[in-house]
């Protein structure tokens, strides 16, 4: 049995939201009810196998388990109504210790928002260097400047000043930020492009242009900004009319192209594929119907032929 590679901090960050929304939806439940029987089945799993050693699916696991204590508390709602319930009259235990349920304590939690946040900085940071990663990662664990300051002496054997530390990490802050900005710009774009797509609808905004990627100028449509949507408008009129196809009469064309029977350029494009003087012999005279029924008629028109 393979175990799976997704973490206990990967699991909290990723499903406790969605559990709590869906235990509330689907057993109409509050949302107070709904995050304490999310919070208290985190706390059993994280008790019990923190790991998350010899689960092959986590996100299936922790799916039924949450199940599993909705339908206990719905069960015994007949008697309370929610965790929040009275306390016993000789003690100040409420429902939820009497079922040897621990709600999930601040330590915990804050454990697990802290190993989460270091996981994302420590991604959007690994490109900077030693010293710039290992300020920003003290301050992100709760230490101080004069902390960070002694520590980067001790170990690293800094000879900056305090200012200097100071300074740098408001330069670093400042740079993260930037960097998470910039990128939910460009996810909001794309997804902002993926919907007006799958929706075949226009937008004015500006979204990023799926051919050239550029958020300067304004999304026109089927995905592209107005310099590329211009440019592939120009190409496929430009291969419509050098196609010698058979054209109706509403569509008419006034440029220079082949004529489909004689293949001149030099005389203006007609209707139907033909020049003027093609148009004349093969269409204009030879059609049933367009009024030359009578023989004084067909006498004029076998005098053009």
């Amino acid at each position: 049995m393979t175990t799976s590679t997704t973490t206990f901090d990967d699991l909290y960050a990723d499903q406790f939201s969605l559990q709590v929304r869906h235990v509330q939806q689907r057993y109409n439940l509050s949302f107070d009810e709904a995050e304490d029987i999310v919070q208290v089945t985190f706390i059993q799993l994280w008790n019990s196998n923190p790991t998350l050693e010899g689960i092959t699916s986590p996100r299936g696991f922790l799916h039924h388990r949450v199940g599993f204590m909705a339908h206990n508390y719905l069960r015994g709602r007949h008697r309370t109504l929610s965790f929040d319930a009275q306390p016993y009259p000789d003690s100040d235990v409420t429902l939820l210790d009497s079922r040897d349920w621990k709600p999930l304590s601040p330590s915990l939690e804050e454990q697990v928002l802290t190993r989460i946040e270091l996981k994302q900085v420590a991604q959007r940071i690994a490109h900077w260097p030693l010293i710039e990663q290992v300020i920003l990662g003290l301050n992100v664990q709760g230490f101080g400047h004069e902390q960070i300051y002694h520590h980067l002496v001790n170990e690293y054997n800094f000879t900056g000043d305090l200012v200097r530390v100071e300074t740098a990490l408001r330069r670093m802050r400042h740079e993260l930020h930037r960097e998470v900005r910039q990128k939910h710009r460009q996810q909001k774009s794309r997804r902002k492009v993926v919907q007006l797509l799958a929706r075949g609808t226009w937008a004015v905004d500006y979204a990023a242009c799926v051919q050239c990627g550029t958020t300067e100028q304004r999304h026109v449509s089927q995905g592209l900004c107005m310099s590329c949507y211009g440019k592939k408008r120009y190409q496929d009129i430009k291969l419509r009319l050098r196609t010698p196809i058979k054209q109706s009469i509403q569509q008419w064309s006034r440029k220079h192209v082949a004529c489909i029977s004689c293949g001149t350029t030099t005389v203006s494009h007609r209707a139907l594929g033909y020049c003027n003087d093609c148009y004349r012999t093969h269409v204009r005279f030879s059609r049933e119907g367009y009024g030359m029924t009578s023989p004084r008629k067909r006498q004029v028109v076998s005098l053009f032929r």
